[in-house]
């Protein structure tokens, strides 16, 4: 890859990845609300959730896989909700829907 395909992949992430990074946001909201919370307090757990992951993150410095591995018990709730994400193609979708803009913004002038 040129150092222009860089910048223009850079450019095509920091114009679609906040949308879909604030769809999963609201899809964690809507799942707590779903689960009887109300959208305000569901809203403040999620935040926390968020907001903590991204600091262990930033503190620890290690790839995702390996916090992903790390928060993940043998039969338990993680790998139960990790499976039913892989079920549905989650991952997938998200490479796609990056994949779908870089096509799209490659289809510019």
């Amino acid at each position: 890859m040129l150092a222009d395909d860089f910048v223009f992949i850079n450019a095509v992430m920091a114009l679609s990845s906040p949308i879909i990074t604030y769809t999963l946001f609201q899809s964690l909201i809507d799942a707590e609300v779903r689960t009887g919370l109300d959208r305000e307090t569901a809203t403040k757990i999620v935040y926390q959730t968020i907001t903590g992951s991204l600091e262990v993150w930033k503190t620890r410095h290690v790839p995702t896989y390996e916090l992903i591995s790390e928060a993940s018990t043998p039969g338990g709730i993680s790998i139960e909700s990790m499976f039913t994400l892989d079920k549905h193609a989650f991952k997938a979708s998200i490479v796609e829907a990056v994949h779908a803009a870089i096509q799209i913004a490659d289809s510019f002038p």
